[in-house]
């Protein structure tokens, strides 16, 4: 095992992430700025979901729920941290969004991070 194959991007990501979310609004997401209330954010834990019929389970890598500026309510940024191509990652995030919006029923935003080459951030456009 070579130096690089050890290192766990995925948790370093979501490391830096939940130590400084606000930041990287800021840097990589200010539009959804203009909607949040920069409070407290509440990173629940991570979700296990199990495609039906099948024995693989997948775990969401970071999960936050921020509340709407000048509301009561709240939505979540459903976060993936993503350090290499995978065959129907578009899918996988799709069911993740539906499985979370059943469980919560709240507004969701994903958004995945490419590591690989250099570093991208992406911002879904799913709607219910």
């Amino acid at each position: 095992m070579t130096q690089q194959e050890s290192i766990d991007h995925d948790g370093l990501f979501k490391e830096l992430i939940e130590t400084f979310f606000w930041e990287f609004l800021d840097l990589f997401l200010p539009q959804v700025l203009d909607y949040v209330e920069r409070g407290p954010v509440t990173f629940l834990y991570q979700e296990v979901f199990s495609s039906i019929g099948a024995e693989e389970k997948r775990i969401i890598d970071l999960l936050a729920q921020v509340q709407f500026r000048g509301q009561d309510s709240y939505f979540l940024f459903h976060i993936e941290p993503q350090s290499s191509v995978q065959a129907d990652f578009e899918k996988r995030m799709f069911y993740y969004f539906a499985r979370l919006h059943e469980k919560y029923d709240l507004p969701i935003y994903p958004v995945v991070i490419f590591g690989s080459p250099g570093i991208s951030v992406v911002a879904a456009r799913y709607s219910v």
